[in-house]
């Protein structure tokens, strides 16, 4: 027997078989369940997850994709803009947490980061005027040198001939000097 939909409280209960003598009885507490909680933070283009409350397994979806099922209560999945991700606990009474990642407007962002091949650069909002985008390595040396137009909002950069380290992305707009660390593996 199933009974589904009981509000939190005491119930009373007896079973019987038709047409025997048979009479078992019980008491069911059913307890108030504890609601997910998890909190993100975005790393570049990873979204770091720490769940304090809920039943393993977890099931994480991006997009109503499902992306991962773990027993951690700590995990980071790569992440883009407008992604939606959802944490599902084992008991659907627990709720559900959802979070829509939206980088800050004017923000400059790269991803992925670390990268290996290519580096994808969204600017946050298009270009104003044709700008100039640099990266130096840790010496201070220019890696690379890019001319990029007016209106454009993101742009993907080749990275094969980098060699693994840290790099600074640096771009001069109107709205003032943004600059990224960029790690190539």
């Amino acid at each position: 027997m199933v009974v589904e939909g009981l509000s939190p409280g005491t119930y009373d209960g007896c079973v019987t078989i038709k047409g025997k003598e048979y009479k078992k009885c019980f008491q069911v507490h059913v307890k108030e369940s504890t609601a997910i909680v998890a909190e993100v933070r975005l790393e570049q283009e990873v979204a770091v997850f720490n769940v304090h409350k809920g039943t393993k397994p977890y099931k994480i979806k991006v997009n109503n994709e499902i992306v991962l099922l773990t027993e951690s209560n700590s995990f980071s999945i790569e992440v883009k803009q407008g992604d939606l991700l959802q944490v599902e606990t084992s008991k659907v009474c627990e709720g559900l947490f959802n979070e829509k990642i939206l980088y800050k407007e004017n923000e400059l962002n790269l991803y992925p980061n670390p990268a290996k091949e290519s580096v994808t650069v969204n600017f946050g909002e298009e270009l104003k005027n044709s700008q100039v985008l640099l990266i130096y390595d840790t010496k201070g040396l220019l890696a690379h040198q890019q001319k990029v137009p007016k209106g454009i909002k993101t742009i993907q950069i080749p990275i094969t001939s980098f060699k693994q380290g840290v790099y600074c992305l640096i771009l001069t707009t109107s709205n003032g000097t943004k600059t990224k660390k960029l790690v190539v593996r």
